[in-house]
């Protein structure tokens, strides 16, 4: 049984919320696997989430969010990487 049924939301609703919670910890590995949490229960409206983590100060917590980021965009953001580029 995974996330995806219809009594399963409320799950998932209180995953993300431990999720989002963690991107904001202190430690790098609680910030890493929190991204990497993300490649399972986040959806398009979270790249902006994800947007932030690619900025992320450890190296780590970069590194998970760039597959993320992959699974998470769509071709029509890709004004938001040009974006991303043109800020370096």
């Amino acid at each position: 049984m995974g996330l995806h049924g219809g009594g399963s939301e409320k799950i998932r609703m209180v995953l993300r919320t431990f999720i989002k919670k963690g991107l904001s910890n202190r430690s790098g590995k609680v910030r890493s696997a929190s991204v990497v949490s993300f490649e399972k229960l986040g959806t398009h409206d979270d790249i902006d989430i994800i947007k932030n983590m690619l900025k992320d100060n450890d190296s780590d917590v970069r590194r998970a969010a760039v597959p993320v980021f992959e699974n998470l965009i769509a071709h029509d953001d890709l004004e938001i990487i040009k974006k991303m580029l043109e800020d370096k």
